[in-house]
């Protein structure tokens, strides 16, 4: 019940936060990257109705590889890190924490 309610959470911010995903500053992108690879999601999102899918961090890495000179080296290196952590297009939709996960570069 805790992990549905987590993916709940999640899920909910997330259809907030997709659709002005554009308007995000650098550090905005890092700290979304961020919070979702603490918990290991990188959910499969559809892209525009046209059947195509798409994922979390791949939309997270079309914001900011267009502006990389934005982010300070703290916020770049947390988002080099969000995507060791789950990887560039798995749509991996698991919400599961791990306590051995290795701690942010900071």
């Amino acid at each position: 019940h805790s992990e549905r309610r987590k993916e709940y959470i999640f899920n909910s911010i997330l259809d907030v936060a997709l659709p002005m995903l554009s308007e995000f500053e650098a550090h905005d992108l890092s700290n979304l990257a961020y919070a979702n690879a603490i918990v290991h999601s990188n959910p499969t999102l559809e892209d525009g109705g046209d059947g195509n899918t798409t994922t979390l961090f791949d939309r997270i890495a079309e914001e900011s590889l267009p502006r990389l000179g934005e982010f300070d080296p703290q916020r770049l290196s947390n988002l080099i890190w969000s995507f060791g952590m789950v990887g560039s297009g798995s749509g991996s939709s698991s919400s599961s924490s791990s306590s051995s996960s290795p701690s942010p570069p900071y």
